[in-house]
């Protein structure tokens, strides 16, 4: 328990404690840029000395699969850089594969041999040979500038529309790459012959898997935690939501598509080094099925998970290759094991993971996630640093709102979005607040407004006014068209007409996440959270979205989530939460990008009467902090009379009252509206 004399020496020396908590947010980046190259450190040491433990001893079949199982870890985890972060399934990656890998044989393969393989080759690549590790770096560089293209077509059609449209392209390009290299002979060597290394020159040892293996490992983990990857399993987790809240997801997805496609790229090339030959059915679906069921058995969000995958399907192929092979004497089983046994588990591992586990065996849990070594790793340190953010900064919450948080206040309470909370109230979040005195420096305005959906008028002519620093309400009958204009606002619904201008400008045309970085924000009716996140990464990401350091985002995000009391929750799962602390989850996430404006739709549904008195003072309190102006829909006339400046009642798509509380409640108009009377 902290003594009285301490928590007055804080007060005393503040400057002291800001300092402590700038060192301890600051300098953990690095720190777990360390941890995430530990974690590759110890896949890659534990793969090694299983692999080394298998083969001590052994032939050179044992030698061949360990070198095998790198090679195809090394894709794998290649796989699990856009799979795992992107959410989009890819059946593409293998065709990816093999344009890397026949531009790899056709360079690296002596003239000599080429000639009596592919002479007519065009482009005089019949008389070219350049050496392997050039012939690798050439073919990863044609491999991207495939993928480059072909990727637009993906992450457009993956960020608008879903990821079923990316899923058929990528599924395209696999069986456009098999039927090229069918029927391209001349160049490809078509399906009988292919294209093959000289005996004795085909890649021996195994140092060059294992550079493979460690570079996928140390790429997918970096990735994973750096300000692309958060942001792409932003989207993958809520598409819509985290482009409301200013996530791009076309830029992380292709970063993610090259990362991932170069890595592939890798390591098909070292496989047909290997094995000395490539052909068209070696890149197909046979070696998709593996890659894929590899990942999807140990789990395509973590790192961990498709390597783990790796090492458990290869173990399943060799007892199955062994179990199908003639020194196996299966009697009169013999005609339902011998046929494709191998093929017939691997889809039955897929099949039977996607129905029981469907996350795999370890869903997003890396090895640094064990006690023991997030003790050694001091990651349980770091995350109590990250709590003392909350504790220790500027960041504490004002005195009216923990009064708010013990008792249930009242409508009549005295804070209020022009009441001003105590010295450093509107410094804490930075340059976003607002200044004392220009709180209505910005204006958003909706003027005639019109939206139809198939021909039904859903809005006519709407209009409304809000300034910087003002809580205006939006109330009406069910259909009225409230949640459209929060819609057409934030860019996610087109309108027919009209105009939506923020402090002078247009919005009109403007995509959903650039609207969010004018500095329109929302939360939605129905909860719309980044369910496999933590509290804290479901905030962090929307600072990150909007420019913010690392550091700052973490700051930012400790502050919102202790303003919005969900400090004992924060390291836990979105989807783990109660109805309430998603709700306030909301809030925080939405605010932290200190927005001009923000949109709250229908914020005490499902409350009590108690509950929404609190959520009250919640939107007062952190409107005033962030300096906003907020636009609300709710139902509860008694919330609406205790928040809000000014009122506006919609009926049938047209705004038909406007003024305070007390006017629109004795207005005629209104009271039709609601009662039919």
């Amino acid at each position: 328990m902290k003594s009285a004399g301490s928590d007055r020496s804080r007060r005393r020396h503040p400057g002291t404690f800001r300092t402590v908590r700038h060192k301890l947010v600051c300098g953990v980046g690095r720190e777990w840029i360390v941890a995430d190259l530990a974690g590759a450190a110890l896949l890659f040491a534990a793969v090694s000395l299983l692999g080394l433990g298998y083969v001590a001893g052994g032939d050179g079949a044992r030698e061949s699969l360990f070198t095998t199982l790198l090679i195809n870890a090394t894709v794998v985890v290649g796989l699990q850089v856009f799979l795992g972060n992107t959410g989009i399934l890819s059946f593409g990656h293998v065709g990816f594969g093999a344009v890397a890998a026949y531009a790899f044989a056709i360079l690296a393969v002596d003239v000599e041999w080429k000639q009596r393989l592919i002479g007519d080759a065009p482009f005089g690549l019949a008389e070219t040979s350049i050496p392997p590790l050039l012939a690798i770096s050439a073919a990863i560089a044609l491999t991207l500038l495939v993928a480059a293209v072909v990727g637009l077509g993906i992450v457009r059609s993956g960020s608008a529309r879903g990821d079923i449209a990316a899923t058929v392209i990528t599924l395209a390009v696999l069986f456009a790459a098999y039927e090229i290299a069918i029927n391209w002979t001349d160049l490809t060597g078509g399906n009988r012959a292919g294209i093959s290394f000289r005996p004795g020159t085909a890649m021996s040892g195994r140092s060059y898997a294992y550079a493979a293996f460690a570079l996928a490992l140390v790429v997918a983990r970096l990735y994973r935690s750096s300000r692309s990857g958060r942001l792409a399993r932003a989207a993958r987790e809520d598409d819509l939501a985290a482009r409301a809240l200013g996530v791009n997801p076309a830029g992380h997805q292709m970063l993610a598509l090259l990362l991932s496609v170069g890595l592939v790229a890798l390591g098909a090339c070292l496989r047909v080094w290997l094995t000395g030959t490539v052909s068209p059915e070696r890149f197909f679906i046979d070696y998709t099925l593996l890659t894929l069921t590899m990942l999807v058995v140990g789990g395509r969000s973590s790192v961990t998970g498709a390597v783990t995958g790796s090492v458990v399907v290869t173990v399943l192929v060799e007892f199955t290759r062994t179990v199908a092979g003639p020194e196996v004497d299966t009697g009169p089983f013999d005609l339902v094991i011998r046929p494709g046994l191998t093929d017939v588990c691997l889809g039955l591992a897929m099949l039977g993971f996607m129905i029981l586990r469907p996350n795999g065996l370890l869903h997003d849990r890396e090895i640094t996630d064990l006690p023991l070594l997030r003790r050694l790793l001091r990651l349980d340190r770091l995350a109590e640093h990250r709590h003392a953010v909350a504790a220790t900064g500027p960041g504490t919450a004002p005195p009216q709102l923990q009064a708010s948080f013990g008792s249930q206040a009242g409508p009549g309470s005295q804070a209020g979005p022009r009441s001003q909370s105590g010295p450093g109230s509107q410094a804490s979040l930075g340059a976003g607040a607002a200044p004392a005195g220009a709180v209505n420096d910005k204006r958003l305005t909706v003027v005639d407004l019109c939206v139809e959906f198939d021909g039904l008028a859903v809005l006519s002519k709407a209009h409304l006014s809000v300034d910087r620093g003002r809580i205006c309400g939006l109330i009406g009958p069910n259909g009225a068209g409230k949640t459209t204009i929060l819609n057409v606002l934030n860019g996610i619904v087109p309108a027919v007409s009209g105009r939506v201008t923020l402090g002078g400008r247009v919005l009109d045309g403007l995509p959903s996440h650039q609207r969010a970085r004018a500095g329109v924000a929302r939360t939605f009716q129905n909860l719309r959270l980044f369910d496999d996140l933590t509290v804290r990464e479901n905030v962090e990401v929307v600072a990150l979205a909007h420019g913010a350091s690392r550091s700052a985002a973490r700051r930012r995000a400790a502050e919102m989530i202790e303003l919005n009391r969900l400090t004992d929750v924060a390291m836990r799962r979105a989807k783990d939460l109660d109805y309430g602390a998603s709700k306030r989850l909301e809030m925080a996430r939405a605010a932290v990008s200190r927005p001009s404006f923000l949109l709250l739709d229908e914020p005490t549904a499902g409350f009590t009467e108690a509950e929404s008195r609190l959520i009250v003072e919640q939107v007062r309190i952190v409107a005033e902090r962030i300096g906003c102006g907020v636009v609300v829909i709710d139902h509860d006339l008694g919330f609406i009379t205790a928040i809000c400046d000014e009122v506006y009642c919609l009926d049938q798509g047209s705004v038909i009252a406007r003024g305070t509380a007390a006017k629109i409640r004795s207005d005629p108009a209104v009271r039709s509206a609601y009662t039919g009377e």
